[in-house]
Order: structure tokens, then sequence, then C-alpha cells
């Protein structure tokens, strides 16, 4: 599960509760670095992992919504890493304005 600065708190810890009780000690919460991260009600969530450090295939790979989503859909780093895992991933899924986060990686038009 994707985590970045600005995303809805709800959109992961909904999704969370379910799925890490189908698969419990699997799920990962991932950002740019691990550690703390604030979402756009000031309340932070814990990044287990890195970009760098996440392995490479993943069975599902998840992008809450949240103001900070413009941000995001020009971020280099976000989208390459989201391009590389989703392009192996079994499921690739969105919430809300996630999904214009999913949808930007696809496009071959230069980040601003």
């Amino acid at each position: 599960m994707l985590l970045y600065p600005g995303m809805t708190a709800l959109d992961v810890v909904g999704p969370q509760g379910m799925l890490a009780g189908l698969a419990p000690g699997t799920l990962d919460l991932v950002a740019q670095t691990a550690g703390p991260v604030s979402s756009d009600s000031g309340l932070s969530l814990i990044a287990t992992t890195s970009f760098a450090d996440r392995p490479s295939d993943l069975d599902m790979l998840f992008v809450p919504g949240g103001d900070g989503t413009a941000a995001q859909m020009r971020d280099a780093a976000t989208l390459a890493f989201l391009r590389d895992r989703a392009s192996r991933a079994r499921w690739v899924t969105g919430v809300c304005t996630g999904s214009l986060i999913l949808r930007r990686r696809t496009q071959a038009l230069p980040v601003r």
C-alpha cells in the first residue's frame, strides 16, 4: 500500500484493516522513505518500507487518494515505482483519486 504526503488516511486504514486479516504479516506500507507520512488530515501513518527496499514482485499494489494526488502525479520517483511494480503485480488498485495516480503512471507525457 502506497503512502504519500497528503493521502487520505481513511483510504488506507479501511482497506488495510481488511487486507491485513487475509494474509497476516505480509502487508507493507511503502513510501519513498520508511517512516511517518502525514495524511491530509494531519494523521501520520508509518511506512514500513521504502521504494528501494520493497521487493520487486508484489501480489497487490494499492494507491489511496487524497489532497496530495496532484503532487504524486508529477513525482518521478513515485511514478517510476508504480510503473515498475505494477508491471508484475497480480492486482493493481486504487481508491478515489489514487486511480488518477495509477493512470498517470501509464501515460507517456513528460512529468512537470
